[in-house]
Parts: C-alpha cells; sequence; structure tokens
C-alpha cells in the first residue's frame, strides 16, 4: 500500500483513472476519506469518471466529521474499517 499527500493525490487519482480505465480489464475502487462532503477535492471529476464506467470504477466516500446514513461511511477509518468496506 503506498500513501500520498492529502495535496496531490487527487490529481494524481484522476490521472490515473483517466489513463488505466478505457482498458476493459481494469476494476478500481476508491475509499476516499474526507472530513466533510464540501471539502472532497476532484469529487465532480471522479463522479464523471465513475458515470463513465460504473462497473469498473466503485468510489466510497468516507467522511469523518458529517454523518452519514451508513455506520460505515462516517467516522475514522481504521483497518478493521477498511477490510469491512473492501
Amino acid at each position: 500500500m503506498t500513501w500520498l499527500t492529502p495535496h496531490w493525490i487527487p490529481k494524481v487519482i484522476v490521472q490515473l483513472l483517466s489513463a488505466s480505465l478505457p482498458w476493459p480489464s481494469s476494476r478500481f475502487t476508491i475509499v476516499y476519506d474526507n472530513r466533510y462532503a464540501r471539502s472532497v477535492m476532484f469529487a465532480e471529476e471522479l463522479a464523471d469518471l465513475k458515470d463513465v464506467h460504473p462497473e469498473r470504477l466503485h468510489v466510497v466516500h468516507v467522511l469523518s466529521r458529517e454523518p452519514q446514513e451508513a455506520r460505515l461511511l462516517s467516522g475514522r477509518i481504521d483497518a478493521a474499517r477498511l477490510a469491512e468496506l473492501l
């Protein structure tokens, strides 16, 4: 597993997905942790990519400081939660 700094990770992810998704065998699940929905960087770009490739790209937004309907999608991500999400 590789960790990237928060400021450029969204840009790298969007570029990687844009380059990789045209290949039919590529599949991605992104678990994207933010404090609030309004702080999700590149949300529109990720949504657009997901719309174009709905069966091969899954984006899971986990918000640490904004309540979600599903318990798994609220709060901080730890190893146990990540295992449940994947």
